[in-house]
């Protein structure tokens, strides 16, 4: 169990596509009107209603090539550092992040190379070579999201990067210039559900898949800090990917189609940093190979007269009609 002073559960915030709930009532600041929902089909139970709005993406970007460039209103600066982030962050040095396998050096300087790989639950392992750049942070696109990862001291980074889309482009962002590409058929996309969740690392939200009845900090409870393998037999796991001089984190948590037995929480530490602040966040979801738009979280911070606790924010679960075929 986590050991702080209270714990602040707030309703349910957001909506991904059909999924019902909503996002923060704060958003209603910008002058949007709440978004209707649609039904998810029958037998789904709906999620209880709370005063929100639904902040959606206009269908514009292609499926190919969705790199966000997402349509907001200016609203203070940590919310238009997120956009920014989105859209692209010059990438800074900083030492490797932990976690990945980095090969040996080749005899020679060569030209920057990408392999995917089919891997287990629905992943793909890529293995980067770019040993003219030792040590560099590159960033790697996929359907909207931007990776940053840290190159080896010879210029090598490999690891598991969940796909979100059956046919799966990588394409990789050097420090001065476009990267390789590698594309790769992911067929068994649809054996699993899964959730990105995008936000600044500065605010310290955290994404959490508690299985199989688990409380925050249980046996069942995959997070950043238990993500578990792609290869688990015991559920879900979480891929993480973040560099202290990017600032955007990105976490995206999967689990078998079949399991319906999960509650998902945004889980936020309040501290100096960010108590009293409206904190952004960008969130999307993949169903049974099924992509749905993403979604904007918006959330409000206590204030700063007490700064212990954890804000926990219920996401909506995967639809059982989706979950239990």
């Amino acid at each position: 169990m986590k050991a702080l002073h209270k714990i602040i559960i707030v309703g349910t915030t957001f909506v991904l596509a059909a999924a019902t709930g909503h996002v923060m009532q704060n958003s209603a600041r910008y002058g949007l009107d709440a978004a209707p929902q649609p039904s998810v089909g029958p037998g789904v139970p709906a999620l209880p209603e709370t005063p929100a709005v639904a902040r959606t993406l206009p269908p514009g970007a292609a499926a190919e090539e969705r790199i966000p460039d997402l349509p907001m209103p200016a609203a203070g600066p940590r919310l238009d550092a997120l956009l920014d982030l989105a859209r692209g962050l010059p990438p800074a040095q900083e030492p490797a992040s932990p976690g990945f396998s980095q090969d040996e050096k080749p005899n020679a300087c060569a030209r920057p190379a990408l392999r995917a790989a089919p891997a287990a639950s629905a992943g793909v392992e890529l293995s980067l070579s770019a040993p003219c750049i030792p040590g560099a942070l590159v960033t790697i696109r996929h359907e909207g999201l931007r990776l940053p990862v840290r190159l080896s001291e010879t210029g090598h980074w490999s690891g598991i990067v969940p796909a979100m889309t059956t046919k799966a482009r990588f394409a990789v962002e050097l420090p001065n210039e476009p990267g390789p590409e590698a594309t790769l058929a992911v067929p068994d996309l649809a054996t699993v559900n899964r959730v990105a969740i995008l936000s600044m690392a500065s605010d310290r939200m955290t994404l959490h898949g508690l299985e199989y009845g688990s409380q925050p900090g249980g046996a069942g409870d995959v997070s950043a800090q238990v993500p578990r393998a792609p290869e688990t037999a015991y559920g879900g796991w979480m891929a993480v990917f973040e560099d202290r001089e990017f600032s955007m984190r990105t976490e995206i948590y999967t689990a078998p189609a079949g399991m319906s037995d999960i509650r998902m929480t945004l889980e936020t530490e309040v501290t100096p940093g960010n108590c009293g602040r409206d904190l952004a966040a960008a969130g999307s979801r993949v169903l049974r190979g099924l992509s749905e738009p993403e979604a904007w979280i918006d959330l409000s911070m206590p204030d700063c007269d007490d700064v212990t606790g954890l804000v926990v924010m219920p996401l909506p679960d995967f639809p059982v009609d989706v979950a239990a075929r």
